[in-house]
C-alpha cells in the first residue's frame, strides 16, 4: 500500500478513536466543552488516560462492568487504538 494511502488510513482510524473516545468521556466522566477539547489534543498525541483510568475500573469488576458497565465500550476504544498504533508503525 503507497505511503498516501496509509496517512489517509491512519487519520480515519484516528478520527473513530478520537469520537470514540470524546464519547465515553463525555458520557461517562461528564467531561465539559474545554474537557473534551483538552482530551482531543491529548487522544493525538496518544495520551488517553481518564478514558484508561476508565478502564482500569471496569477490569476491576468485568461481568458486573460487561453487562452494565462501559467495559465492552471500552474494549472497543482498546481495539481502535491498537489499530491506529498499527498503523502508524507500518509507515
Amino acid at each position: 500500500m503507497e505511503v498516501g494511502k496509509k496517512f489517509k488510513f491512519v487519520d480515519l482510524f484516528l478520527q473513530s478513536l478520537e469520537r470514540m473516545t470524546l464519547s465515553l468521556a463525555k458520557d461517562e466522566l461528564g467531561f465539559d466543552h474545554e474537557q473534551l477539547a483538552a482530551l482531543s489534543r491529548q487522544i493525538r498525541l496518544g495520551d488517553m488516560t481518564p478514558v484508561m483510568q476508565v478502564y482500569e475500573e471496569d477490569i476491576r469488576t468485568p461481568l458486573r462492568s460487561a453487562i452494565a458497565g462501559t467495559l465492552l465500550r471500552n474494549v472497543f476504544i482498546q481495539v481502535q487504538k491498537t489499530k491506529v498504533t498499527f498503523l502508524i508503525n507500518d509507515l
